[in-house]
């Protein structure tokens, strides 16, 4: 209930709020097959859901919704954790670095960077300021496919030139797209992946979840669809 007092005369008006629970159309299995940690998932934890659009940064690269406000950050890891060999200090030492990416959903691809550079570890990072003449440089090398259903998956962080896949082709679900890199707007090793509405820099991010997958405490689960939390690490189970 709303109400405005002016003097003496109160205007009131009311709205009804009926909050419905979302559920991707799109039939989606996880980018990476093996064990793997959601570094971050889209729940309290996650910085993707904290973009301050009101900031004067973020208002300079003309960002008006935040498409990864339920996006995951996705890492190979070993059994006992380990997200590296070795220091960690080189690209190679991470067990993500040229990991096989896969399609999660059926779809077409409409969008793709393959010319990016890797970062360097320790030796050559992003520069931040490539991001005021163009925002998608933050992804890196990257894939976006259309499922056609108002639904588009973006993947990003991708190995320069390891994209198998070109824009206006078909893909099915599982299918190799690509290998995991070290590019864009990232200092560490991981798949970025998010659902959302649109194709262009500026759109909504939709919540996603994954069939085919337990978490790694309990591989007997069989979820038609899981939505991973911060932290759990799961096993592809296709």
């Amino acid at each position: 209930m709303f109400s405005f007092s002016h003097r003496q005369s109160t205007i009131k008006t009311s709205v009804d709020v009926c909050p419905k629970a979302f559920s991707a159309i799109t039939v989606l299995e996880l980018p990476l097959k093996g064990r793997i940690l959601t570094y971050e998932a889209h729940d309290f934890f996650s910085h993707h859901r904290r973009v301050d659009l009101s900031h004067s940064v973020i208002k300079e690269i003309k960002l008006f919704k935040n498409s990864g406000r339920y996006s995951f950050d996705f890492c190979p890891v070993t059994p006992d954790g380990r997200l590296f060999v070795n220091d960690g200090s080189k690209n190679e030492d991470w067990l993500g670095y040229g990991a096989e990416v896969f399609a999660p959903g059926a779809g077409v691809v409409v969008g793709l960077e393959n010319s990016v550079d890797d970062n360097v570890m320790g030796k050559r990072e992003f520069d931040f300021n490539q991001v005021f003449d163009n925002p998608s440089s933050l992804f890196g090398n990257h894939v976006i496919i259309d499922h056609e259903n108002g639904e588009y998956s973006l993947l990003a962080h991708l190995m320069k030139g390891s994209l198998k896949v070109k824009e206006g082709q078909r893909v099915e679900r599982n299918t190799k797209i690509a290998e995991l890199g070290l590019s864009g707007s990232t200092s560490w090793c991981h798949l970025h992946y998010e659902l959302r509405e649109s194709a262009e820099f500026n759109c909504h991010g939709l919540p996603s979840s994954f069939s085919g997958v337990s978490p790694a405490t309990d591989t007997l689960r069989r979820d038609k669809r899981l939505n991973p939390q911060s932290g759990m690490v799961i096993i592809t189970r296709t």
